[in-house]
């Protein structure tokens, strides 16, 4: 009993990772869908935060409250060219009131360093360019993709040649890659949309062209679009599977330190990333 369906007792360190490992890669990809329509569901919510200006003197009060709790305010804000704030509430109510509802006197400070050392150590010593929860995760989701990349090109049993690392690094930080669209400017419309989709297929192309198949189809020759893109698939999942632990302890870890920024009575400014596209 309690020992496991291999009946091994006192795993070694190494032993414990490798078995660690193996349940991962077996129960975690049936998560995946749940996590990434999860994400969805979830940003327009954090869009709505992020949108709203200093004068909204927003504040969120929700850490520590259950969901349905009575009469606990856990977000307001005060609407453009409104005298009064919007409050909601745990049950998810929202009810009007002349003044904002009193603010923690204490505020989370660990939060903000917790994600600064989570953040570092997630993306290797950098801090982030701007304090916004989307800008943070496509900085580590480059990053998987340029691993993945970094790895497919590079010979089993050679070195990768200087002039591919730079040119993967190169494309994987082009924001049409993960077809992104500058926030602060208008969604784009149908041919704009179809430009950026143009791009980022010339530019993903660049990067399969890089790829060495031997590697990643040992034995293979003369594949065709379809058997590339499976064997990529298969490949990138080696590869990927590992990281996603690390994504959910990102956004788990960067939030309240978000949250703890918008809470200071006045917000400070800012610096974002330079405008990508034109």
């Amino acid at each position: 009993m309690g020992q496991g369906r291999s009946g091994k007792k006192n795993l070694t360190e190494k032993e414990k990772n490798h078995y660690k490992d193996a349940y991962t890669q077996k129960f975690m990809p049936r998560y995946i869908p749940e996590i990434l329509k999860a994400t969805k569901q979830i940003q327009p919510g954090l869009t709505f935060v992020s949108n709203l200006s200093p004068e909204a003197d927003a504040h969120y009060a929700g850490k520590g409250i259950k969901l349905d709790a009575a009469d606990m305010p856990i977000f307001w804000y005060r609407p453009k060219d409104a005298k009064t704030y919007r409050v909601v509430y745990a049950d998810l109510t929202v009810r009007d009131a002349e003044t904002a509802p009193k603010a923690p006197d204490t505020l989370p400070e660990q939060d903000l360093i917790d994600m600064f050392r989570i953040y570092g150590n997630l993306i290797g010593g950098e801090l982030p360019d701007a304090l916004d929860l989307k800008i943070m995760l496509d900085r580590k989701s480059r990053k998987i993709v340029a691993d993945m990349y970094l790895d497919m090109a590079t010979p089993v049993n050679g070195k990768l040649d200087e002039e591919k690392r730079r040119k993967i690094e190169e494309i994987v930080q082009n924001p049409t890659v993960l077809q992104e669209y500058d926030p602060e400017k208008e969604k784009p419309n149908e041919e704009q949309t179809g430009k950026l989709k143009e791009e980022s297929r010339k530019l993903v192309e660049e990067l399969i062209n890089l790829v060495d198949w031997e590697k990643v189809a040992p034995g293979e020759k003369n594949l065709s679009e379809e058997q590339k893109k499976k064997s990529m698939e298969a490949y990138m999942l080696k590869i990927v599977d590992p990281n996603m632990p690390t994504i959910r302890e990102v956004t788990m870890h960067i939030q309240p330190g978000l949250t703890f920024v918008s809470n200071l009575p006045r917000r400070p400014m800012l610096i974002t990333r330079a405008k990508a596209l034109s």
